[in-house]
């Protein structure tokens, strides 16, 4: 399940004619709203707590991107770490 927020001027969620927060079952639908939007982003709502452990876990990759001037970054494993990601949420690539 997803949202669409609106981030054009004060972000709002993207509503039904009743009021209600439009739902959509899949990415792509989401996404197709947001697109008719002037800025928008699309929030997963299933799976959000499982979003947020493969981010945890993956947190390692984020010190990958730390790093000193003249150290190399291992984008092989960042990339790596972003695909598994989107794969797990159908995000098309």
């Amino acid at each position: 399940m997803f949202i669409v927020i609106d981030t054009f001027g004060e972000p709002t969620v993207c509503m039904n004619e009743d009021g209600t927060a439009k739902q959509f079952e899949t990415y792509a639908e989401a996404k197709a709203e947001a697109d008719d939007c002037q800025e928008a982003i699309v929030v997963p709502l299933d799976g959000f707590d499982e979003l947020l452990d493969l981010l945890t876990e993956a947190s390692g990759t984020i010190d990958v991107l730390r790093f000193e001037e003249g150290e190399e970054v291992d984008e092989n494993d960042l990339e790596g770490r972003i695909n598994a990601v989107l794969e797990k949420y159908n995000v098309p690539t």
